[in-house]
């Protein structure tokens, strides 16, 4: 896929950002969140019924014009985030680029690339990941080519960027990166469909809130405690589709099996999670191996709050449960524990934020028995129940949505198909793990696999 970029700007706020908000300060989750870029691609077909202009340039005027109307009530995006403490609000604004696609857009739905979808997006998400290790872990002088390159190209402290993708056929893609500093993913839909909204000449907008760092102080944390998880060799992204009839019979699979007796059947989500992670046990734990692993599962804070906290919030709000078990407690066992471990964060539990000394304690202990290698971690993380396909820009709504790949091992991220009873599991996952994963004959049965990114 030939990707040529034909503009590059940057997009500022279409008023000024008060003085009184120049300055946003990262909250204490903030604070821990990864330094990556969540990326998601929105794909559209050319569909003359559902457009008001057939005229390319004025639907990317359009989107400019909306987008700045937007980044002036979601002003940190377009300011500079400061040394893992601060936002500077200072309307510097958001990177804008087009392109030309030198194919159909049909081409990429009906057989996508991971790797090539990342040419869509303004920002290389494995690369800037990069660039933070280069900036706070200080790697050696063997770092690849393409680190050097991106370190001097981008420095990792923009919130946002934004790619408008025209294809040959008159279809769009458009890829949006958010640093996941300054938000979680509920915060990045929010953003991208208020977008939206706005460009479809919607009066009835969201007005986001940015009180995180009241309720959760920060706190001085070196940022290189934030990079559990991210690796310096690109891994292996390959998507996994789960159609209704495999979402069904793997809901039946665990349902009312030992740890499970007399408690609801699992939900789609929990079913693909334990499947998921029982086949990358099977393929990478040796034999007669007593290995103990922790899962970590993202799970929204604000419906855990005594009163809950409005989903107007913009900010990491998101936390993970964790469950520790060993590889031969299987799938139930892991939706038995993830499911206390779901239930014990409650209020008490999100009010040990306000002060995360012991919070952070909890976490450098973790970290320890990673580096000693008495624990090996998997990451779920689920967008499942977010609007994604909802963002109707004035053309309908996107006919694909698709993600990013990430410099991020063991992760697998979870979204629903555009009909809602399907799940697509992007899963990432280091080179030789994945040679073995996605030949396992039962993963196989269960899903169907699409194009590889390394």
């Amino acid at each position: 896929m030939e990707v040529t970029v034909t503009k590059r700007e940057v997009i500022k706020p279409s008023s000024p950002t008060p003085d009184h908000l120049r300055h946003l300060k990262l909250s204490f989750l903030d604070q821990l969140s990864p330094q990556i870029y969540m990326t998601r691609f929105l794909f559209y077909p050319f569909n003359p019924g559902h457009i008001k202009t057939n005229n390319h340039q004025e639907r990317c005027d359009n989107l400019k014009k909306s987008l700045s109307e937007t980044l002036s009530r979601f002003y940190p995006l377009a300011g500079r985030i400061k040394s893992n403490l601060f936002v500077d609000c200072n309307d510097e604004g958001a990177e804008y680029l087009e392109t030309r696609v030198k194919c159909q857009l049909s081409d990429v739905l009906q057989n996508p690339n991971l790797l090539e979808l990342n040419k869509l997006a303004p920002f290389d998400p494995t690369s800037t990941v990069y660039v933070q290790l280069c900036l706070h872990s200080m790697l050696s002088d063997s770092l690849p080519f393409q680190c050097l390159l991106s370190r001097l190209h981008f420095s990792g402290d923009v919130p946002l960027g934004v790619q408008v993708n025209s294809f040959e056929c008159g279809g769009m893609a458009i890829g949006i990166c958010t640093s996941h500093t300054i938000g979680d993913g509920f915060s990045f839909v929010m953003f991208i469909n208020s977008w939206a909204a706005a460009n479809n000449g919607e009066k009835d907008l969201v007005s986001p809130q940015f009180e995180c760092a009241k309720l959760f102080p920060p706190m001085n944390i070196p940022s290189d405690n934030r990079g559990v998880g991210i690796i310096k060799e690109k891994p292996v992204a390959k998507r996994f589709v789960f159609a209704a009839p495999a979402m069904a019979a793997l809901k039946e699979k665990y349902g009312g099996t030992k740890g499970l007796e007399n408690q609801p059947w699992p939900s789609r989500v929990e079913a693909v999670s334990a499947f998921i992670w029982s086949r990358f046990v099977a393929a990478t734990q040796e034999p007669d191996s007593n290995k103990s692993y922790i899962v970590h599962q993202s799970v929204n804070l604000r419906w855990r709050t005594s009163p809950p906290l409005p989903e107007t919030y913009f900010g990491n709000l998101s936390r993970t449960a964790v469950a520790i078990l060993r590889g031969e407690e299987g799938g139930s066992g892991l939706i038995s524990k993830m499911r206390d471990s779901i239930r014990s964060m409650n209020n008490d539990y999100v009010k040990q934020f306000e002060d995360g000394g012991d919070y952070l304690n909890l976490i450098y202990e973790f970290a320890g028995r990673l580096a000693r290698r008495e624990l090996f971690p998997f990451y779920f993380t689920s967008t499942s129940k977010f609007p994604v396909y909802e963002a109707d820009f004035g053309w309908g709504k996107p006919a694909w949505a698709g993600l990013g790949s990430q410099a991020f091992k063991n992760l697998a991220i979870l979204m629903s198909t555009k009909s809602g009873d399907g799940i697509e599991a992007w899963v990432n996952l280091e080179e030789h793990d994945m040679a073995k994963f996605e030949r396992d004959e039962e993963l196989l049965f269960f899903a169907s696999p699409t194009s590889s990114s390394a």
